[in-house]
């Protein structure tokens, strides 16, 4: 019975010292463990990193500013192409132009903006993570995401400034007079050969207006010779 008791005892204890055991590894919690850890992240990003960030709006403002020029042959034939009053093709990629260089001026204004503040904290501080591999990729991955959150930035921004400038084009007349609605040939003519969203089969002007545009009131046809 002793026996029994004793070991009961003894499993006891073992699993309350593997239970502690185990609390205590999910991360540092003495004073020296935490100022370990901070070193240790502290070799992998630094103040000095924000000169990468910097470079990497500057590479992604500098490919939207670009943008415009770098045409595939088919943007090519539908911009040089002639159409009737206006050409759809050639609206639409001003507009997109205008949104890239937008975005672009800003990332690139930003990314300047980032490396001027690099060098003011390196005149103010003076310490440097050690140099390793897992470093080198920290700067890499932080050159990376700034890229990707100027280019996600941008295609979320495009599709709404896009439909809002078009269709502020699309409610002037010929004579250059703005009107309160935009003109339905006009969203026609820039949503099939523009954005490349067509009709459906006997869809109105203005079903078409709604559906793609999301326009309540149109003027009907085009403006007056």
């Amino acid at each position: 019975m002793r026996a029994g008791c004793t070991s009961h005892r003894l499993e006891s204890r073992w699993r309350r010292r593997g239970a502690a055991s185990l609390s205590c590894n999910w991360g540092p919690r003495t004073p020296l463990e935490r100022r370990s850890y901070l070193h240790s992240v502290q070799d992998v990003i630094s103040y000095q990193d924000i000169f990468a960030v910097g470079i990497g709006l500057d590479i992604a403002g500098a490919f939207l500013l670009a943008k415009g020029l770098l045409l595939s042959t088919r943007q090519i034939r539908n911009l040089s192409a002639t159409y009737f009053d206006f050409s759809g093709p050639e609206v639409v990629a001003r507009v997109e132009d205008k949104v890239s260089t937008q975005i672009g001026v800003a990332a690139l204004g930003l990314g300047f903006m980032c490396q001027l503040t690099g060098y003011v904290l390196g005149a103010l501080l003076s310490s440097n993570p050690p140099p390793s591999v897992l470093r080198a990729g920290a700067v890499i991955a932080l050159a990376l995401l700034a890229i990707g959150v100027v280019l996600l930035g941008y295609s979320i921004v495009l599709p709404h400034s896009r439909r809002r400038l078009l269709i502020d084009f699309a409610s002037y007349d010929g004579q250059g007079r703005k009107h309160d609605h935009p003109y339905g040939g006009y969203l026609l003519i820039l949503g099939t050969l523009g954005i490349n969203v067509p009709s459906l089969k006997d869809e109105s002007q203005m079903d078409y207006a709604k559906r793609v545009w999301r326009v309540d009131q149109i003027i009907e046809g085009g403006p007056p010779n």
